[in-house]
C-alpha cells in the first residue's frame, strides 16, 4: 500500500512540477527574458510534445522579434494540437497578416483567406476575445473585396 501511495504522490508532484515549469517559462516571457524563456519552452516541448502552450509561446517570442513566418509555423503547430484555443488562432491570424505586409500583391491575395479564416475561427471560439474580433474587423476593412474584405462585414462584426 505504501508503494502505491508513494507512486501516486510521485506522479502528482511530477505533474505539479511540469505546470510550475510552464508557469516559470511564461513568467520569463512576460518579463521580456526571451532567450531564457525560449530555452525553457524548448526543454518543456521535448518533455511534453502534446502541450500546445510549449509551442504557442515560442511563436509569441518569434512574433515579438519580427519573425512572422516562423511565428506562424509555431502557431500552426499549436492549432494542430489544440483546436479549441481562440488565442492560438488569433495569434496565427496576426502572424499571417504581419508576414504579408511586405509580400507581393499576388501572395497577399493568395494568403488573404488564411488570415480571415484564422480570425474568424478565433471569434467563433470566443466571441468576447477583443483582439480576435479587432483582427477580423481590421481584415475586413483593409482587404480588397476580391480577397473577402468588406466594410459591411466589418460593421456587422462591430455590432455583433
Amino acid at each position: 500500500m505504501r508503494a502505491k501511495t508513494w507512486l501516486f504522490c510521485s506522479l502528482l508532484s511530477g505533474l505539479a512540477i511540469g505546470d510550475d515549469s510552464l508557469q516559470q517559462a511564461v513568467l520569463l516571457y512576460e518579463r521580456g527574458e526571451l532567450t531564457e524563456a525560449q530555452a525553457r519552452f524548448e526543454t518543456l516541448r521535448e518533455a511534453e510534445p502534446e502541450n500546445a502552450d510549449t509551442i504557442y509561446y515560442p511563436g509569441l517570442i518569434q512574433q515579438s522579434q519580427g519573425n512572422y513566418k516562423e511565428a506562424a509555423d509555431y502557431f500552426e503547430e499549436a492549432v494542430k494540437l489544440d483546436q479549441q484555443q481562440s488565442r492560438y488562432y488569433q495569434s496565427l491570424g496576426e502572424a499571417y497578416g504581419s508576414a504579408l505586409q511586405n509580400a507581393s500583391m499576388f501572395k497577399q491575395m493568395r494568403m488573404a483567406g488564411k488570415v480571415r479564416d484564422a480570425f474568424k475561427t478565433a471569434v467563433e471560439l470566443d466571441g468576447d476575445d477583443i483582439d480576435a474580433r479587432s483582427g477580423l474587423i481590421t481584415f475586413y476593412v483593409n482587404a480588397p473585396g476580391i480577397a473577402g474584405g468588406s466594410e459591411e462585414k466589418a460593421l456587422k462584426k462591430i455590432n455583433r
